[in-house]
């Protein structure tokens, strides 16, 4: 697709902040998150869309990357499960109590890692922590 090749990225000192109004790298706007943080910085993700959505379907989280109001690439991340992960949350599951995954991750994404727990998906994309999910 040619998006191009952004060394200055790798080189320029940056921080991360939850949230980051108008943010400058190396004089580039960039902005880093959701297809719908995209949609809202008027920036189209279709020509990703579809590796997004195939990463999200193999339990991996997916941020876009724009860089002057241009689509640049994504960013998959991903928290390995631990082997004993799965025995552990079967334990509370056999003695009846069932186990739900609450979770920031987009519904794909929350679908694929709950079935590889072997766990409901109950909550997905929840903005707050504090809400009743029962």
């Amino acid at each position: 697709m040619g998006y191009g090749v952004y060394p200055w990225i790798e080189a320029a000192p940056c921080r991360i902040e939850k949230t980051v109004k108008d943010p400058v790298l190396a004089g580039h706007a960039v902005v880093l998150g959701s297809a719908s943080l995209m949609q809202a910085s008027g920036v189209a993700v279709d020509a990703l869309a579809t590796r997004a959505e195939s990463l999200r379907a193999d339990g991996t989280s997916v941020v876009f990357l724009a860089i002057d109001g241009r689509l640049a690439g994504l960013v998959a991340v991903s928290d390995p499960i631990k082997a004993t992960t799965v025995e552990a949350l079967a334990a509370p599951e056999a003695a009846g109590i069932r186990v739900v995954m609450a979770t920031g991750d987009g519904l794909t994404t929350a679908r694929a890692v709950a079935t590889r727990l072997g766990v409901a998906c109950g909550c997905h994309d929840v903005p707050d922590p504090s809400r009743d999910i029962a």
